[in-house]
């Protein structure tokens, strides 16, 4: 008898743990449905409740599944919708988790790059010249590598469109002369 009832308040206890833990498949299509509602509106900007929510889920799915292979893909989602809200710490704290916790992923390159314009974006001008100096050195190859290399030297790092356009074009003409 009493092992029955150490059978039964055992089983209890894992059936309460299974449905009271994340279940994958549910956050996944709750995602879905949420980046469905977000990138097939013909609204083209970013509804800011919306962007915000799918962030969370995102990010609550990553702490729920880690070592799930989407979880690195959903973070990069989460850095990029923040970074476009302005919400550049939080682009940052996401983007590093990608890099210290998933650093095997193909798209590397993308997450310190846009580490660093996340930087720039909070105008944290250093930080964003460190990053992309360490993206250009662990990504000489990337598609991205030698327009960053022209930033850098061009000391562009910080300024408006406007006046990097100024700058390139003084630039130039300093060249020219």
């Amino acid at each position: 008898m009493k092992k029955h009832l150490i059978f039964a308040a055992v089983a209890a206890s894992l059936m309460a743990i299974a449905t009271c833990g994340p279940n994958r498949d549910k956050e996944v299509a709750q995602i879905q449905a949420l980046e469905d509602s977000i990138f097939h509106s013909s609204n083209m900007m970013l509804d800011t409740t919306m962007g915000n929510q799918l962030v969370d889920l995102y990010t609550q799915f990553a702490d729920n599944h880690p070592d799930d292979p989407a979880t690195p893909g959903y973070l990069f989602n989460a850095a990029d919708i923040s970074c476009n809200l302005c919400h550049y710490t939080q682009s940052c704290d996401l983007l590093n988790r990608i890099i210290n916790n998933y650093d095997t992923v193909s798209n590397l390159g993308d997450c310190y790059f846009a580490l660093a314009q996340a930087y720039e974006g909070n105008s944290d001008y250093e930080k964003a010249k460190e990053t992309y100096k360490l993206f250009i050195d662990l990504f000489p190859d990337h598609p991205l590598a030698a327009d960053t290399r022209t930033m850098l030297e061009g000391n562009l790092i910080g300024l408006s469109p406007e006046e990097m356009l100024n700058r390139i074009l003084e630039q130039g003409d300093n060249q020219a002369i």
